[in-house]
């Protein structure tokens, strides 16, 4: 693999065009989805933010307002970080590292 991708329930998306993104991809509340960089070269991350009204499984604490939560993140705790009050993940400005790692729910 040379592209980074997302994982999206057993779905995978990786690639350069608009036909190999999740775009309109409508993920469950309480599921989770996992984004990875490769290990080639670095770029631009990602930005993902909610269309519709916060909910949460009722196996987890509801965060006031937020959409989402960074439930795993490597190869450190703020690879990635939700903004706009939880309605936004992201990786940051600048480019990416090799081999980084996020799971969101």
């Amino acid at each position: 693999r040379y592209f980074d991708r997302i994982q999206i329930g057993s779905t995978t998306y990786s690639g350069t065009s608009t036909a190999q993104s999740p775009n309109g991809v409508y993920v469950a509340a309480g599921s989770s989805f996992t984004w990875y960089t490769d290990g080639s070269v670095t770029g631009g991350g990602f930005n993902i933010c909610s269309g519709g009204t916060p909910s949460r499984s009722p196996t987890r604490a509801p965060v006031a307002g937020a959409y989402f939560q960074v439930t795993a993140s490597s190869p450190s705790s703020t690879t990635c970080y939700t903004t706009s009050s939880g309605t936004c993940v992201t990786d940051g400005s600048g480019n990416t590292g090799n081999n980084e790692r996020c799971t969101i729910q």
